[in-house]
């Protein structure tokens, strides 16, 4: 899902976040999340300029590049 405008709609749209925690964070070298490598996450939405929302399991939220996450193994 995304944040910016759809076409038509005029509104936002955040992903649904039925499925927690199938991301995981990958990045070390960024002094706010260095202690948070291999922590489990989700992406509540994503946007343009290849940003996105993303939620840890302790509910801190970060608004960070989406290279920053990947999927865990088995998740769709």
């Amino acid at each position: 899902m995304c944040l910016r405008k759809c076409a038509g709609a005029g509104s936002r749209r955040e992903a649904p976040v039925a499925e927690p925690w199938t991301h995981t964070w990958s990045w070390s070298k960024r002094p706010v999340d260095k202690d948070r490598k291999g922590q489990r996450c989700r992406v509540l939405a994503t946007g343009r300029l290849g940003t996105a929302y993303v939620e840890f399991e302790d509910g801190v939220r970060h608004v960070t590049s989406r290279r920053g996450v990947r999927k865990v193994g088995g998740a769709s």
